[in-house]
């Protein structure tokens, strides 16, 4: 979605960021655009999951160039190899706590608590964070999986698990096979 038109805010002043590289490099203008970052971000704080945000607390980063050198890969292994598999049999009710795939902002779009979703899914939990880290890009996912049917669906989610057990999906995957 556009950045201008951002829900929950904070928004950003899209429209005007447009016209000033526009105005640099189709009209010769002179707009310090040359001198912005590569790379600007919203990093959003943890909140608790809600279907509906009028305002996410955060903080805008940016990055003089990119690829960073100051965004490092962090490898999480969920699961040692040396454990038997999982065996995965979620109902097709599986997801309805997942919010609009491709929401607007128009009402409760977003996803809510994920604990119905992952109480009909194989779960893999990290041990408590010592302090908080911030997740700039897209989380990759490396699995090994086997289905004794034709075709079949597989859905990631990255979820912040709150002390209290409350589940907020910060990211996911959808893969049909």
């Amino acid at each position: 979605k556009y950045p201008h038109y951002a829900g929950p805010k904070p928004a950003i002043g899209f429209l005007q960021e447009a016209l000033r590289w526009w105005d640099r490099w189709l009209k010769g203008v002179d707009t310090g655009v040359e001198s912005d970052p590569a790379y600007r971000a919203y990093v959003m704080d943890s909140v608790r999951p809600a279907r509906w945000h009028p305002e996410r607390p955060g903080r805008w980063m940016a990055e003089q160039e990119w690829p960073s050198s100051n965004i490092k890969t962090q490898t999480v292994d969920l699961i040692p190899s040396t454990e038997k598999p999982s065996i995965v049999a979620s109902p097709q009710s599986c997801g309805l706590a997942g919010g609009e795939y491709f929401p607007f902002t128009f009402g409760p779009e977003l996803p809510g608590d994920q604990r119905p979703d992952d109480a009909l899914s194989v779960c893999f939990d990290q041990s408590e964070l010592s302090q908080a880290i911030d997740i700039v890009g897209a989380p990759e996912v490396e699995v090994r999986l086997s289905s004794d049917r034709p075709q079949a669906n597989i859905a990631i989610r990255l979820c912040d698990v709150h002390p209290d057990g409350a589940s907020g999906n910060s990211c996911e995957l959808r893969c049909v096979r």
